[in-house]
């Protein structure tokens, strides 16, 4: 149970909470019904990546957060077990994209991309297109995007 869920279990609760409870509701309605998959988000932005990672916690995920470019790079040079990567465009002085190209021409290995960004549409597209990212999250995007996105990048074909 995630900490949102337990913090409104049981209580009464006024209107702002209960619309927050019925979203952590969903949550747990829509969780993935798979094996525990580990997930890698590379986002530069602290409030941002806690309530990310929260969110992805409440869908079931085990989640590594990458605050910058080179947490993330360290994550993804070595061996790992991650199932999927969200990765944010806007990194501070390295975007995205160069953290994917360097790490793809030194060889190594990376799960399905995932590019969660607030950049224009056109470029979400161009860099989807180079990075090869099988999908393109805008944000703000809802938690039900999320898990949308995600069922369908990690759950087995024919089951999403």
């Amino acid at each position: 149970m995630c900490r949102w869920h337990r913090l409104v279990r049981g209580r009464r609760v006024d209107n702002e909470q209960t619309r927050l409870a019925r979203a952590v509701h969903e949550l747990f309605m829509m969780k993935l019904n798979a094996k525990k998959w580990r997930v890698l988000l590379i986002e530069d932005d602290p409030a941002l990546g806690v309530v990310t990672c929260d969110v992805l916690r409440c869908l079931g995920l085990n989640v590594d957060w990458a605050i910058s470019a080179n947490n993330a790079f360290a994550s993804l040079a070595h061996q790992h077990d991650f199932d999927a990567v969200l990765l944010d465009l806007g990194l501070g002085v390295t975007d995205g994209v160069s953290l994917i190209n360097v790490l793809r021409a030194a060889g190594h290995r990376l799960p399905p991309l995932l590019v969660l960004s607030a950049q224009p549409p056109e470029a979400l597209h161009r860099a989807a297109t180079i990075t090869g990212a099988v999908a393109i999250l805008p944000k703000p995007c809802s938690a039900g995007d999320l898990n949308r996105a995600l069922t369908r990048v990690l759950s087995p074909p024919g089951k999403a």
